[in-house]
């Protein structure tokens, strides 16, 4: 996985990102579009802002206790660096980018990428179920149901079999012991082992539950930032509006999950419009336009700030890298 691989990626998928956006402006009209887009009060971004910084606190809080799980602690600056180092990476395909965090924790303490790679994974699944959760209320709450609940629902069941495999140690064991026998990959034996070992520990019930009641809360403030992006460009304000967004929200995320484009480029921004426009019967200009701002403040936000995280940390690592150098010249010549 280069550094040079994934940058390629992320250009194609900037490339996708205009595509949709282009086609969304157009599906909405471009004058209505801007003409909504020409009304949002600007007083409601630092609230907005603010839910979303609290979501990735959130998120870095699941990540440091995962780390602790896994015996791969780190300080706490440089562990944020890295967590946002990978928000970036959510623009490769099925963002498996974010096993780049992986490799920056070895580099940074040691740990083997084996025992940390499974918290890439338990992020995912412990956040889909999160999304499934306030998904689910959505619907109750709404009193709706279709074909999307039970798409959603095969997807979070999908997850929970996973999680509940994981926790059947005696079928992985023989899993792994026919592994082993196996040609070529039955050398990698023991970095699977020390993988299920982390995931073992990681998915242990009293974890998952609050990973994924922590995730409820995080993804929740995502749902409330919709909300208040929707009162920005003039929705009406209620319990209503705010159920719909919530659910919008999450039940887009899954999509864009399940859809492994990068970024969910086109499947999450198709979903929040699509939703949005038949659940609050809004015109397709003004549900183009809350789609465009929300995605500017969760996505491209996101991935600002997450290159210059990353800019910072492959400093940091190279002025490591050459101090480990100048040291090991210095203990040759002694």
């Amino acid at each position: 996985m280069r550094l040079r691989d994934i940058r390629r990626k992320i250009l194609w998928s900037l490339l996708l990102g205009a595509v949709v956006l282009g086609a969304l402006v157009f599906y909405g009209d471009v004058r209505d579009v801007g003409a909504h887009l020409a009304d949002f009060a600007w007083r409601y971004a630092p609230l907005i802002l603010g839910l979303i910084v609290l979501n990735y606190s959130l998120r870095f809080l699941k990540w440091q206790f995962y780390l602790g799980v896994v015996n791969a602690a780190l300080p706490w600056r440089r562990s944020l660096l890295i967590f946002l180092s990978a928000f970036p990476m959510v623009l490769t395909p099925g963002k498996v980018g974010e096993l780049l965090k992986v490799y920056f924790v070895k580099r940074s303490n040691g740990a083997p990428m084996s025992a940390t790679a499974p918290i890439v994974l338990a992020e995912r699944v412990t956040d889909g179920l999160a999304m499934f959760v306030l998904a689910t209320i959505g619907i109750l709450a709404l009193g709706t149901n279709g074909p999307l609940f039970w798409v959603l629902a095969a997807v979070a069941a999908g997850m929970l079999a996973f999680v509940l495999l994981s926790r059947w140690r005696w079928l992985v064991e023989k899993g792994m012991t026919l592994w082993r026998r196996l040609p070529v990959v039955g050398r990698f034996e023991p970095q699977l082992r020390t993988a299920y070992e982390s995931t073992y520990e990681i998915f242990a019930l009293r974890r998952l539950l609050f990973a994924v009641g922590l995730g409820v809360i995080s993804w929740g403030c995502e749902g409330v930032a919709l909300y208040l992006t929707l009162l920005a460009l003039g929705a009406p304000h209620g319990a209503h509006t705010l159920v719909v967004a919530v659910f919008t929200m999450a039940a887009s995320r899954l999509v864009g999950a399940v859809s492994f484009l990068p970024g969910g480029l086109g499947a999450v921004d198709l979903s929040l419009t699509g939703l949005l426009q038949t659940l609050l019967l809004l015109p397709a200009g003004f549900t183009v336009a809350a789609t465009l701002v929300i995605r500017l403040f969760t996505l491209w936000f996101s991935v600002t700030i997450g290159v210059v995280a990353l800019v910072i940390l492959l400093r940091q690592l190279e002025i490591a890298a050459d101090s480990e150098l100048e040291m090991a010249d210095q203990l040759a010549t002694a």
